[in-house]
C-alpha cells in the first residue's frame, strides 16, 4: 500500500508540474517519460496491464523541422506530446485512485421522485 501511496504523490506532482499552456503547448518527452515510468510502475504494483493509460509512440511528434525533397522530414528537435493528450491520460490515472477510494457506481441513476 505504501508503493501506491508513493506513485500517487509522484503523479499528482507531475500533474501539478506540468508546463502551463500559455508556455507550453507541448511537452518535452522527459515528462512523457517519467509519466510512462509510474505507470509501469502502478501496473507492476497491482498486478494489471495499465497500457492504455501510458502515452503511446503515436501520441508523439516533433514540432520543428524542415520537408525536403526526396528527403522526407528532418527533424529539429526530439519528439514532444500534446499537452492535453498528457493530462488526459494524466487525469484519467488519478481518477482511477479516486474512484476506486469513494467506490462510486457507474451508470445512469434515473431522478429521484418525491
Amino acid at each position: 500500500m505504501n508503493n501506491f501511496i508513493q506513485i500517487y504523490s509522484q503523479l499528482v506532482a507531475l500533474r501539478k508540474n506540468i508546463p502551463s499552456e500559455k508556455y507550453e503547448k507541448y511537452i518535452g518527452l522527459r515528462y512523457v517519460n517519467e509519466y510512462n515510468s509510474l505507470i509501469d510502475n502502478l501496473a507492476t504494483e497491482s498486478g494489471i496491464s495499465l497500457d492504455n493509460f501510458k502515452v503511446s509512440e503515436s501520441m508523439l511528434e516533433h514540432t520543428s523541422g524542415v520537408f525536403r525533397p526526396r528527403m522526407n522530414f528532418q527533424s529539429f528537435d526530439e519528439k514532444h506530446c500534446e499537452r492535453g493528450l498528457l493530462l488526459a491520460k494524466l487525469d484519467a490515472a488519478l481518477l482511477m485512485f479516486r474512484l476506486k477510494e469513494e467506490k462510486h457506481s457507474v451508470g445512469f441513476q434515473p431522478p429521484e421522485t418525491k
